[in-house]
């Protein structure tokens, strides 16, 4: 069983195109059966990505 960290969930969205090989392997990490993630991962995942600093922030509908 592999443990996803929040940065796993936050590089599968990343779509910085000088980064394509960690997005790639964060994609296929999720995409796996044998993974688990924490209500904290989730919650950091959630404020990370909604974070208004950040150019590729995504709406907080779409993040829940």
């Amino acid at each position: 069983m592999r443990f996803v960290d929040t940065n796993i969930l936050i590089y599968s969205l990343d779509l910085e195109p000088s980064q394509p090989r960690k997005t790639a392997i964060a994609q296929e990490i999720l995409t796996g059966t044998d993974i688990a993630i924490s209500v904290q991962v989730l919650q950091e995942f959630y404020v990370q990505a909604t974070h208004a600093r950040r150019p590729d922030a995504l709406p907080h509908d779409i993040a829940s």
